[in-house]
């Protein structure tokens, strides 16, 4: 009897491992279409400036796509350059961080 409660005690983890799974792999698929709607903006707005209506036109397909979930920088920021630059190392330095992770999980599954 002590048997078969460890036993469903293990599958309904697995179940419970198996849907987590699938819902970070949904997020995954999320982001990787946010990111490809929003590359697909920037390569729009590119073809609008140089074939379209010129560069204010295509500008419109930036602000629109900042605009919805409501992402414009701060009113304050006014050095775009500074602005990038600030928040560019602190997604670099995460994503370095990221990139260490997956290599050390790829020396441990080599190694297993």
């Amino acid at each position: 009897m002590e048997l078969n409660s460890e036993l469903d005690r293990a599958l309904k983890r697995v179940a419970e491992l198996k849907d987590e799974n699938e819902y970070f792999r949904k997020r995954i698929k999320e982001i990787d279409l946010i990111f490809g709607k929003n590359l697909l903006v920037m390569q729009t707005a590119c073809i609008e400036a140089e074939h379209g209506e010129g560069d204010k036109a295509a500008m419109s397909w930036i602000f629109n796509t900042l605009l919805g979930p409501g992402e414009f920088a701060p009113d304050e920021e006014t050095d775009a350059q500074a602005y990038f630059n600030r928040k560019a190392e602190v997604i670099e330095k995460e994503l370095s961080e990221v990139y260490d992770w997956f290599h050390e999980y790829r020396k441990r599954v080599e190694g297993a």
